[in-house]
């Protein structure tokens, strides 16, 4: 059996492709809020290869007292 393990990232990124949801900055956004430490770079990437915007962090930050 071939298991490919790929993390709810990976998991919310194959839903996009499938249409299954929408997009992915809002929920993206929301993990940052709520102090699940994931890495922006990371989620960046992923936002651009979909064709979405970024996530700014210094703006959660400022609104959503991130530090």
């Amino acid at each position: 059996m071939d298991i490919n393990c790929i993390g709810i990232i990976g998991l919310l990124a194959i839903a996009n492709d499938k249409g299954l949801i929408g997009r992915l900055k809002p929920i993206f956004e929301t993990f940052l809020q709520n102090k699940r430490f994931y890495s922006v770079d990371l989620l960046n990437t992923i936002l651009m290869s979909k064709g979405e915007e970024t996530v700014n962090l210094s703006l959660l930050r400022k609104g959503n007292n991130l530090d």
